[in-house]
């Protein structure tokens, strides 16, 4: 086989590995860096949770508090009854409405950090299939299709010569 062939060949191989071997570095790099902002993603959603939780036990704190205050001005003017228990109701009822706020204002920013991670992880999808990927099955097409051209071009085929009387004429000259 000629030189200029089998350096086509070895050539389109050796493109070929480093191809996939490019491609296998980006892939890596792309997970790796998903990984990354997926620990990112839940240690966000964590400091959510932590700071929901302690800002929902201050309320708690301060809705007793309120009770308290009520309680006290109402054992101070000797008074009690419907009034007191209205009032009670009333601090009851905002606390009680602050900690719905608190904790749905929570599943917001969770929801938030979770779609965040589903478009980190489309991305990544994105990035990798955005690499074109070696075939090693087109290479190999390639390289036989090489050597067949290769082949064929030091191997010629004699060509058959026809003439009318192959076709059942008479020849004239």
């Amino acid at each position: 086989m000629c030189n200029a062939a089998l350096f086509d060949m070895a050539q389109l191989a050796i493109g070929t590995v480093g191809q996939a071997q490019q491609y296998q570095a980006m892939r890596s790099s792309a997970l790796a860096s998903e990984r990354g902002q997926f620990a990112q993603m839940q240690d966000r959603e964590k400091q959510i949770d932590e700071q929901a939780t302690d800002e929902m036990a201050e309320r708690a704190k301060q809705a007793m508090a309120d009770a308290g205050r009520v309680n006290a001005i109402f054992a101070a003017t000797n008074l009690s009854g419907n009034s007191q228990e209205r009032m009670s109701r009333i601090a009851q009822g905002s606390a009680s409405a602050d900690q719905t706020t608190l904790e749905r204002n929570r599943d917001a920013q969770i929801t938030q950090a979770q779609a965040e991670a589903a478009g980190i992880a489309a991305r990544t999808v994105s990035t990798i299939n955005s690499v074109r990927r070696p075939s090693f099955i087109g290479a190999g097409l390639q390289i036989a299709a090489i050597g067949t051209n290769e082949y064929d071009r030091t191997h010629p085929k004699p060509s058959p010569s026809l003439s009318i009387q192959d076709f059942g004429g008479e020849d004239f000259g």
